[in-house]
């Protein structure tokens, strides 16, 4: 039985702040808890960007996935949405419904 929509919502918020826990773990062995972490406004927004991780897990959504794949999409939500936001927009479509080509020698 597969999970319902719900759960790769949790599974992937879950995932995002799961890789924060890992990261504070590490500085508690290292003795010195970074700055950021005794920071109200670091964690909300690190809640909302694990909120992010459940919406891109539940968008990826499919009966045919194993319910850990939306852990590891949460995990890998900062760095997706720092490629989707560094990628340049795309090209827009000509009246004909083609993209036109950046490099007009190439037509």
């Amino acid at each position: 039985m597969q999970p319902p929509e719900h759960v790769a919502f949790i599974l992937g918020a879950v995932g995002s702040l799961a890789l924060e826990f890992v990261m504070l773990l590490q500085a508690f062995h290292r003795g010195k808890l970074p700055s950021r972490y005794k920071s109200i406004p670091f964690w909300i927004v690190r809640v909302i960007m694990s909120g992010f991780g459940g919406i891109i897990a539940w968008a990826y959504y499919s009966p045919a996935l194993h319910p850990i794949l939306y852990v590891h999409i949460g995990a890998a939500t900062p760095v997706l949405l720092m490629q989707f936001a560094s990628s340049p927009p795309p090209d827009p479509p000509s009246p004909t419904g083609r993209a036109e080509p950046t490099d007009p020698s190439a037509a």
